[in-house]
């Protein structure tokens, strides 16, 4: 499990990758079905090398049910939890969803939030960090110092708990704080910051209204590769002019999606 020694802070980052067959169905008009799984793992590769580059991250949890997904992340440097385990995990906890479940009052996206609140309770039980990051595994021309620069900025707002100190500030939602996408509805990144503080997650479409109802610290730092999540065709167009990591900047060449560039 990759570390920095002298980093700080301390976040361990958890990551959810969906099943490769269902990946990415908004792109299926315009790049078939083989192609997009290649497109997933690209992407993820990227997102995870940035992430283990940042001076912030002590380590990375990919949490999937699919083993292509999970081989990616353990070959970056990532640890890798089966998604039923997490889901099991967040059941025990009366958390989310158990495995078997339905989708419960947290909407459609119920079982991918229990599965990623699983995952950070087996994370904070087996080396218990400082604090969490939630961040999409999309983002292929995230910059390892855009995401140490987010970081920093949400553990350092005014209000966020001290370490040692009692009490996490909950009631008034600090201890939490997002990353709106470029189009301001949605999120790719959720900090829990604190080891106390209660996880409390709304992905999904309109997300980023939800967190902000939540009472979520939203970040207005201007990291464009932390903001560029990848959906749609001109998504590709955007993060291809941003500069994208090795993996996805050769998939696009092979796409067609042209200009295509490695940061």
């Amino acid at each position: 499990m990759p570390t920095h020694a002298t980093a700080a802070p301390c976040v361990h980052v958890v990551v959810p990758v969906k099943s490769l067959a269902d990946a990415k169905s908004r792109l299926s008009a315009a790049v078939d079905e083989s192609l997009r799984r290649e497109l997933v793992l690209a992407m993820l590769e990227d997102t995870l090398r940035a992430l283990l580059e940042s001076s912030a991250v002590s380590a990375v949890t990919v949490v999937t049910p699919d083993a292509a997904a999970a081989a990616a992340a353990i070959r970056c440097g990532a640890c890798s939890v089966d998604e039923r385990q997490a889901l099991a995990r967040a059941g025990a906890a009366g958390d989310g969803l158990a495995v078997g479940g339905h989708p419960s009052e947290g909407g459609p996206h119920a079982a991918l939030n229990a599965a990623l609140t699983g995952a950070a309770y087996r994370v904070r039980d087996a080396v218990a960090p400082d604090h969490l990051a939630f961040v999409q595994a999309d983002l292929p021309s995230l910059r390892p110092g855009e995401f140490t620069a987010a970081a920093a900025a949400a553990i350092a707002y005014p209000g966020l708990p001290v370490p040692g100190r009692p009490g996490d500030g909950d009631a008034h939602g600090h201890g939490r704080a997002y990353i709106a996408d470029r189009s301001g509805d949605g999120t790719t990144a959720v900090f829990v910051c604190g080891a106390a503080t209660r996880l409390r997650l709304g992905f999904g479409g309109g997300s980023a209204r939800r967190h902000e109802a939540q009472g979520a610290i939203a970040l207005r730092g201007s990291w464009p590769g932390l903001r560029a999540d990848v959906d749609t065709v001109a998504d590709l167009r955007h993060v291809r002019r941003l500069g994208t990591g090795a993996s996805t900047g050769t998939l696009l060449r092979r796409i067609g999606v042209p200009g295509a560039k490695t940061r």
